[in-house]
């Protein structure tokens, strides 16, 4: 691939006017600048993204640092980030690990867009004193180069329990999630309270937010209540899925004796039976709102303010 230095070979000028020509400087002619793209072209010259950035300040790339790829939770809120971003004049690049956190400390990206708790506090903290605009999913931020664009957890939980009260189960149980996670921590504390106040018992399994968590779980729960009537309200939908697959795999009917509810309406339990309900918020919207509200941000606008996505409870038909 050639280079700035062999472009000034052919097209018979210096290197800094290719230079000046490439960055759309004002310092050479109009028919200079297409003399020299032509022959760029025809070398199939490419500039380097590091270069770029040092011209420009600016990469119009914008980093998105997701905790894994597992499930089908990140597809519709991906390309609810791509499709904005897209109209926005922006690209993403989609990472998970501790290594690519660096792209951003190294102006490589031109801001992130995090729902990934393997990236410390004391980490978003460095990036975002660096000058580095982020928008977070996953945590409380308070910082002039941050914004939030949460999930309405608390309220989907407390709906959540409350359907399952309105049943009037002898026992309840709550299938929790990956400790130390946001969503899981907020929907836990709201499920709790809900619980207590209502004056009913339950018990708290763990659970890390798959199917298999899921399974076990059911395994647990029903070794325990024998004939007895049960609410389940497990974090999010893929354990609850993996309780649909215990009671399957073992020839249990779910119904009457168990009432389940979900979180987060995965189009991947459209097919279970019993109905799944399941609290349900547009992700798609929360991938828009999000990165829209990291480009207001970049650009300095006013509308770049924390955002809250509403939750509410789903029945499927």
């Amino acid at each position: 691939m050639a280079g700035i230095r062999e472009i000034a070979k052919q097209a018979g000028v210096s290197i800094s006017t290719v230079s000046y020509a490439l960055n759309g400087s004002a310092k050479v002619s109009e028919p200079t600048r297409i003399r020299i793209k032509e022959y760029a072209d025809r070398l199939g010259y490419t500039p380097k993204l590091a270069a770029r950035t040092l011209k420009g300040n600016k990469t119009n790339i914008i980093g998105v640092y997701i905790s894994g790829f597992q499930g089908e939770f990140y597809g519709e809120l991906l390309d609810g980030m791509q499709h904005r971003l897209e109209l926005l004049g922006y690209d993403m690049m989609v990472s998970s690990g501790n290594r690519t956190q660096k792209f951003l400390s190294e102006k490589l990206f031109d801001g992130a867009i995090i729902l990934d708790n393997k990236f410390q506090d004391n980490d978003l903290k460095k990036v975002l004193t660096q000058g580095n605009k982020v928008v977070v999913l996953d945590r409380e931020v308070s910082h002039e180069n941050a914004r939030t664009v949460l999930l309405d957890n608390a309220s989907g939980s407390k709906e959540a329990v409350e359907y399952l009260l309105s049943q009037n189960q002898e026992n309840y149980y709550i299938i929790s999630g990956p400790r130390g996670n946001y969503d899981v921590e907020t929907r836990l504390q709201a499920a709790i309270e809900t619980f207590e106040k209502s004056g009913k018992t339950f018990k708290i399994l763990d659970g890390d937010f798959t199917e298999q968590s899921g399974y076990e779980a059911a395994k647990k729960i029903i070794a325990e209540v024998k004939d007895k009537t049960v609410g389940v309200y497990s974090l999010n939908d893929d354990e609850a899925i993996g309780f649909y697959r215990y009671a399957r795999r073992h020839h249990i009917l779910l119904e009457p004796q168990f009432k389940i509810v979900g979180f987060d309406n995965n189009h991947s339990a459209d097919f279970l039976y019993p109905i799944l309900p399941s609290i349900s918020y547009r992700k798609h919207l929360w991938g828009e709102q999000a990165a829209e509200t990291l480009i207001d941000l970049i650009e300095s606008k006013p509308s770049a303010k924390n955002q809250t996505i509403k939750t509410a409870l789903s029945f499927r038909k």
